[in-house]
């Protein structure tokens, strides 16, 4: 493995190996939210990695100091790498459940983080606000798939 280090102390260094699940860091949406959840996160939150992929987000709230994480995918292959991602990174506070969105959940979140294609964050926004607690926010940020035809 190569030699991973930061460049600054307050920074944390996430393995990833993204396998059959979304997300490397690298897409411009997935930095964003993340930039988000580093300026929100100042306390500890319920919080909740909807779509969650390669586990990212959950992993690098995990990093910031949050214990109480759910992370939901439809996908079970997504939901095993972000297992095995997480323990890669020995963080053992992140829940993990296969399901649609947060159908099935009880539970309200003080943040719901979701990157995810925006046709679903669309359909995800009309139930939202029951997810959330009292002043609970939501970061969201999704990747357009309409294509226009030239001609």
């Amino acid at each position: 493995m190569a030699n991973l280090s930061t460049a600054y102390p307050d920074q944390a260094v996430i393995k990833l190996n993204s396998g059959l699940g979304f997300g490397t860091g690298e897409h411009l949406t997935t930095q964003l939210a993340l930039l988000a959840m580093e300026r929100y996160l100042t306390r500890p939150v319920k919080l909740a990695d909807v779509g969650t992929g390669s586990g990212i987000l959950a992993i690098a709230a995990a990093k910031m100091g949050q214990t109480d994480i759910l992370a939901t995918d439809i996908s079970s292959q997504a939901i095993e790498a972000a297992r095995e991602n997480a323990t890669l990174n020995q963080l053992t506070t992140i829940r993990f459940q296969q399901g649609n969105l947060l159908e099935g959940v009880s539970e309200k979140f003080d943040l719901i983080c979701a990157n995810i294609l925006a046709e679903i964050l669309q359909e995800f926004s009309e139930n939202l606000a029951s997810y959330l607690t009292e002043n609970g926010v939501a970061i969201l940020s999704g990747i357009e798939t309409r294509a226009t035809q030239l001609g």
